[in-house]
């Protein structure tokens, strides 16, 4: 049975990815010899790659719909083009991370499995359209966190998110 994507699914990953962006930076610091504290994370980086890791994983699923379903392909495909410059812009004039110990990009890119798109083309553009949805959600509530100009650029990413959204509802149809 292919694993769907859900709103809680969606919610809960993005929920261990703003966990993992804020604990293993410090838990990157326990090294047991040093009583010291490491720096606190920048609650702006952190709000950054979380919402562009959300917007990759939006980016993977519209093309993956995209090539399921032709007859989503232009809306899907809009949205993908869309998450993808999302996630450059969040991640811009940021640090490249600190790589952890054994692992690489090109490493983790390949090991991260296809996401399951459903065989209707209604079900497949209202999974994505609720993705969509749930991910414009979670960046407009990271907006209490962060100010400047990383608030609004997260305030216009979760407002396409949420065009998108709607253009695949009616898509759907």
């Amino acid at each position: 049975m292919p694993l769907t994507l859900t709103r809680r699914r969606l919610l809960g990953g993005l929920l261990v990815v703003a966990a993992g962006g804020v604990v293993a930076p410090a838990l990157g610091g326990c090294t047991g010899g040093s009583d010291a504290a490491g720096p606190t994370p920048d609650p702006e980086e952190v709000a950054r790659r979380t919402a562009a890791a959300a917007e990759a994983e939006l980016e993977r699923l519209a093309r993956a719909v995209s090539v399921a379903h032709p007859a989503l392909a232009a809306a899907a495909g809009a949205a993908a083009a869309a998450h993808a410059a999302h996630a450059a812009a969040l991640l811009d004039g940021l640090r490249p991370p600190s790589p952890s110990v054994g692992s690489t990009p090109s490493a983790e890119s390949s090991t991260t499995p296809r996401p399951a798109v459903p065989p209707q083309a209604e079900a497949a553009a209202t999974a994505l359209a609720r993705a969509q949805a749930a991910t414009a959600a979670a960046h407009l509530a990271a907006l209490a966190e962060v100010g400047g100009s990383t608030g609004r650029l997260l305030a216009s990413v979760g407002a396409s998110d949420a065009a998108h959204a709607a253009v695949l509802r009616r898509a759907g149809r």
